[in-house]
C-alpha cells in the first residue's frame, strides 16, 4: 500500500514527497520510509491497511532567574518571586484515521513549574484535554468542550461530553457534563496555597439543540438546557452570585449569505435560589443583523433579556434592553473605521431600579 501523510505544516509535507521519492528510487519500504521520516522530524506517522495513525507533540522547557526588588519592601505586593525556577509546556496530539477518514484522537496540554508567581496554586496544570472520535455526519468529544449553541441558550465552555449528528438537513447536537474552573478544581485538588480548591460552585449542565435547514440561506432551531449548581461544592467569593437550578428553552431562526445575516431568538427560562428557595421566571428575546458591501458594513439589532432571566449563555447579561446600530469601514487595506450608537437600559432582579445609557463611539484602527 501506498502511505498517506498529513502534517500541519507545508514544509514538512515538501520533505516528506522528496524523502517517499527518494525512497521509492532506492526501493525501500513503507516502513523504512516511515522510520526515517520520524528520525528527521521527531513527528511519529504510522501506516495502517486504509488508514494511518499520527502523533504530533511538543515540549517547551524555559530555565530562569528573577531578582525582585519593590520599592516599599513588602513582598506580598508583588506576585513575583525571587530565585532560580523552571518551566515546561507538554503538548501532545494522537490521532488515528480509517479508510473512511473517520478520526479517533487525544490531545492534551500540560504546565508543570515550580515558580509560584506565575502557577500559584499547583505544581503541574492540565490545561486541556480531549478525546472524541469525528467523521462524516457526526462528532463526539469528552474533556474540555465548548456548546455554542446561541445568543440565549448555551453559549459555554465545560468538561463533559459533547455529540453532534447530521442526516439530511437536520443536525442534532446535545452535551452534557460540569462547568468548573480547572481540572483541578473539578477533582478537589488541594492547592498549594492552601486555599480552597474552588471559588465557584460547580454547575451541572445538560442540553440539546436540534437544527433545520430550510434552504435559500435559512435555517431555524430549538434548544433545551438544565443547569443545577451544587450548593457545598465551593466556598464563593464575597458578591458571588447565589446558587441556582432551573432550565430554559428557546426557539430561533437564522438567515445568512456572504453579504447578509440575520439572528432572530425568543427564550424562558425558570430557576430557583438554591439559598431562599425563591423562584423566578424570565423570558428574553434578541434580534441582530449586518450586511457588507465590498468595504463597507452596516449592523443593527434589537435585546430585552427580563433581570430574572437565566441560561447557559453569557453574551448577553440579563436585565438589559437595548437597541444599537453600527457601521465598519474599510478606507484603506490598513485602516478601519468604526461606529456604535447604543441606547440601553439595565434592570435590576427584584427592584424598580434602573440605569440608562447613551452612548456613541467611534473607532479608528490602523493594522
Amino acid at each position: 500500500m501506498k502511505p498517506q501523510f498529513t502534517t500541519r505544516n507545508n514544509a514538512a509535507c515538501w520533505a516528506l514527497s522528496a524523502l517517499a521519492a527518494g525512497a521509492q528510487a532506492q526501493g525501500l519500504s513503507n516502513e523504512q520510509v516511515l522510520q526515517s521520516w520520524q528520525r528527521q522530524t521527531g513527528q511519529a506517522v504510522w501506516a495502517q491497511d486504509g488508514g494511518q495513525i499520527e502523533f504530533h507533540g511538543a515540549v517547551t522547557l524555559d530555565a530562569y532567574g528573577n531578582k525582585v526588588q519593590v520599592p516599599s519592601g513588602n513582598p506580598a505586593l508583588t506576585g513575583l518571586r525571587d530565585g532560580d525556577f523552571a518551566r515546561g509546556v507538554f503538548k501532545g496530539d494522537v490521532r488515528s484515521t480509517n479508510a473512511a477518514q473517520d478520526t479517533t484522537y487525544v490531545q492534551g496540554v500540560l504546565t508543570s513549574t515550580n515558580d509560584r508567581g506565575t502557577q500559584p496554586r499547583y505544581a503541574s496544570q492540565l490545561n486541556s484535554f480531549q478525546m472524541g472520535r469525528a467523521g462524516v455526519g457526526y462528532q463526539v468529544a469528552f474533556g474540555d468542550v465548548v456548546a455554542g449553541y446561541s445568543t440565549l441558550s448555551s453559549n459555554l465552555g465545560l468538561r463533559g461530553l459533547l455529540g453532534t449528528k447530521e442526516v439530511a438537513r437536520l443536525s442534532v447536537s446535545g452535551f452534557a457534563g460540569t462547568v468548573a474552573e480547572s481540572w483541578e478544581a473539578l477533582s478537589n485538588k488541594q492547592p498549594l496555597d492552601f486555599l480552597p480548591a474552588r471559588t465557584r460552585y460547580l454547575r451541572d449542565v445538560l442540553g440539546a439543540k436540534g437544527e433545520y435547514k430550510m434552504g435559500g440561506g435559512w435555517s431555524s432551531f430549538a434548544t433545551v438546557q438544565r443547569f443545577d449548581d451544587r450548593i457545598g461544592s465551593a466556598t464563593p467569593l464575597a458578591g458571588s452570585p447565589a446558587p441556582l437550578d432551573g432550565n430554559a428553552v428557546s426557539l430561533g431562526a437564522k438567515y445568512q449569505t456572504q453579504a447578509a445575516q440575520l439572528a432572530l431568538e425568543y427564550a424562558h427560562s425558570q430557576s430557583t435560589n438554591g439559598l431562599t428557595q425563591a423562584k423566578a421566571k424570565g423570558d428574553a428575546a434578541v434580534v441582530d443583523g449586518s450586511y457588507r458591501w465590498q468595504s463597507f458594513a452596516l449592523r443593527g439589532g434589537f435585546h430585552d433579556l427580563e433581570p430574572e432571566f437565566a441560561s447557559l449563555a453569557q453574551s448577553v447579561a440579563p436585565g438589559i434592553r437595548e437597541t444599537y446600530v453600527g457601521a465598519d469601514w474599510q478606507i484603506t487595506p490598513e485602516l478601519v473605521w468604526s461606529t456604535d450608537l447604543r441606547d440601553s437600559i439595565t434592570r435590576l432582579t427584584g427592584t424598580n431600579q434602573r440605569t440608562e445609557l447613551d452612548s456613541l463611539s467611534n473607532r479608528l484602527a490602523y493594522n
